[in-house]
């Protein structure tokens, strides 16, 4: 999961990156994705 970009995670999950990125801002998943 290290590196991997909204848009792969969207892919990987099946749903838009525009819904990765405000799940990610409300759970804050960038701090797991990032680390």
């Amino acid at each position: 999961m290290v590196g991997r970009t909204k848009k792969e995670l969207a892919a990987a999950e099946g749903i838009s990156a525009s819904a990765v990125s405000q799940r990610a801002g409300r759970d804050g998943l960038d701090l797991i994705v990032t680390s």
